[in-house]
């Protein structure tokens, strides 16, 4: 799935890390949080700052991340508990759209 600088960010911040589980969901929970995350070339080619925060960028570029079906499923139902929560934000919407179809939701 393409994502961009904003999309990663976001998702980041809503990756849920269970207090247990199994091997295999920490496994797929901590890959996908590497795949997301930004190297130190990403920090210096869109100019990524932190503040009290706050995450601001210079430009994107879409980033082909592979997410399987248990990852998606995560995600998923992160966004889910977040809508029903009326949480969404605008960033959280696209991803909604992304992520979640009418015929799975």
């Amino acid at each position: 799935m393409k994502l961009n600088v904003g999309d990663r960010i976001s998702l980041l911040k809503i990756i849920p890390i269970p207090k247990e589980g199994s091997r295999m969901t920490f496994k797929i929970i901590y890959d996908l949080i590497s795949e997301l995350s930004f190297s130190d070339k990403d920090y210096k080619d869109f100019k990524i700052i932190e503040n009290e925060g706050h995450i601001s960028w210079t430009g994107s570029k879409d980033k082909d991340i592979e997410i399987g079906e248990k990852a998606t499923e995560i995600i998923q139902e992160a966004l889910k508990e977040l809508d029903k929560a009326e949480k969404l934000n605008s960033y959280l919407f696209i991803l909604y759209e992304k992520f979640i179809t009418d015929d799975n939701s």
